[in-house]
């Protein structure tokens, strides 16, 4: 299978080219070029890597005009909820605007590849009556730049798919998390915290937002078969939720990872961490994805916690020694 990931450099990106290079298909990616492609590290000689912005047409061209690939995965995406608050503009340009662009260059090839759009569970924001499990025929009214970019692009995916006739599936992940994702999520934030006091880099106190808001999160593999389990079996313009249908509340996480410390850690509210707008539970019914796909998140949250102070440790350490 010959398959191309825009957002290849990002979190779920590596994560997604890691379980592609193993089942021996054939990669190619895009991204502007960050620090992150550390993750990618391993697989540098088995992916044709690009440094491109998805707003750039031709360049998008160009590589899917070369690559011609089977399957696209569209992962990059402003994906943190809290700083799309800070910079709507570009969270649009990005998302919206981003996503137009691979689906306009995905369009003309021929065959036409099947297009993965990553969406998002916040797509459902006000619409969601606290702690009842949402499904795909629920009402949409997102309460966030974010999850407004995230329902456009699943317009403009149905657009294309309806009017152009490029198959598209939008995929509705909930939280999800595990190693290598950015400590602006609340899990590695937390992770990275307690592991950078274990060996004295940063104080043993936490600085948190709401505690009290609760979320579905997936370990990253587990969504990552989901994405490849809706390449190969994913109706054309159909829609799925990626959840655990698991409430996790973000405070009970903290409690979990002190836990696991291996120093005392005091907690400390910052005021400047909160939203202005959040839901207080947000849970998915991944009902259709079972019975469609055959998806079935496997991995114990406690078991990601742990992978994920574990990833932190490492990198403190290294960053200790190096200092």
């Amino acid at each position: 299978m010959r398959s191309l990931i825009t957002g290849i450099g990002g979190f779920a990106g590596g994560h997604l080219v890691a379980a592609l290079v193993a089942r021996d298909d054939q990669v190619a990616g895009c991204d502007f070029g960050r620090e992150s492609y550390a993750q990618l590290e391993p697989f540098r000689d088995r992916i044709e890597l690009v440094e491109a912005d998805i707003l750039d047409g031709p360049a998008l061209a160009s590589l899917m005009q070369g690559f011609r690939p089977e399957v696209v995965y569209h992962l990059a995406a402003v994906t943190h909820v809290g700083q799309a608050w800070q910079m709507r503009r570009k969270t649009l340009e990005v998302n919206v605007v981003g996503t137009a662009t691979v689906l306009e260059a995905a369009v003309e090839l021929e065959p036409k590849p099947k297009v993965i759009v990553a969406s998002s569970g916040q797509v459902y924001g006000a619409a969601v009556q606290d702690g009842v499990p949402v499904d795909e025929s629920h009402a949409t009214h997102p309460l966030d730049p974010y999850g407004a970019s995230k329902l456009c692009t699943e317009v403009l995916a149905e657009q294309a798919w309806r009017g152009e006739g490029l198959p598209t599936v939008a995929l509705r992940t909930f939280n999800f998390t595990g190693p290598w994702q950015s400590p602006t999520f609340v899990c590695g934030d937390f992770a990275r915290q307690i592991a950078r006091a274990e060996v004295g880099l940063g104080p043993a106190v936490m600085t948190v937002g709401n505690l009290e808001a609760r979320r579905d999160f997936c370990d990253v593999i587990d969504v990552i078969d989901g994405y490849l389990l809706a390449a190969e079996h994913a109706e054309p313009g159909s829609i799925y939720n990626l959840a655990s249908g698991l409430p996790v509340r973000i405070g009970g996480i903290l409690e979990d990872l002190i836990e696991m410390a291996r120093v005392p850690i005091e907690v400390q509210q910052d005021p400047s961490r909160m939203r202005p707008a959040e839901i207080s539970t947000l849970v998915g019914d991944a009902s259709l994805a079972r019975e469609r796909l055959g998806w079935q998140p496997s991995i114990p949250f406690e078991e990601t916690l742990a992978g994920i102070l574990e990833f932190w440790r490492r990198q403190a350490e290294r960053e200790a020694s190096d200092a």
